[in-house]
């Protein structure tokens, strides 16, 4: 029988140290789906206040459709409604020792500031989706290429069609 072996640590196998691959893996990052329906309020940024008031102008009341000839066109309004933003401050933050930037085979900041960025990334996307949720706006499928609005967060009108795709692209273009 052999001395030495590769399957016993203390007989050879500290002869070798396992490979570090150069390639660093991170975990799946979510599906960020309702930042993509935002967008940052031009002018507003640093030394601007933590306050901003907009108004915001609602759909027509009633939708318009066909008319006959000599018909008159019909007429709706819109209303328009005083509200503010007000600035949340998020943080979050990863801290590393020297010792571990000093011995690492990897700079520590590359990772770090990833996934930090992931991080910050998902804590919005929660922030949007939790405000989204509390929307009053509710879409409303009437028919194959049809819909209505309403703004009070209760429904007016019964559904009378399935969601389809033409209901999604009304909805992302109205965004």
């Amino acid at each position: 029988m052999a001395g030495q072996a590769w399957s016993i640590a203390a007989d050879g196998g500290h002869f070798a140290n396992p490979l570090l691959s150069n390639k660093l893996r991170f975990h799946n990052t979510s599906r960020y789906v309702f930042r993509q329906f935002t967008r940052p309020e031009p002018g507003y940024g640093k030394h601007r206040d933590e306050t901003i008031d907009f108004d915001k102008v609602s759909m027509a009341e009633s939708q318009g459709g066909p008319i006959g000839e000599f018909q008159d066109i019909p007429e709706t309004k819109f209303s328009i409604v005083k509200d503010n933003l007000r600035v949340t401050e998020y943080g979050n933050s990863i801290p590393w020792t020297g010792k571990l930037e000093t011995l690492s085979e990897f700079n520590p900041s590359n990772p770090v500031q990833k996934v930090i960025l992931n991080d910050e990334m998902k804590v919005l996307d929660e922030a949007v989706a939790t405000e989204m949720k509390t929307s009053k706006l509710t879409y409303i499928a009437t028919g194959v290429e049809s819909q209505t609005w309403d703004v009070d967060g209760t429904p007016s009108t019964l559904a009378t069609d399935q969601f389809n795709f033409w209901h999604l692209k009304e909805m992302v273009d109205a965004a």
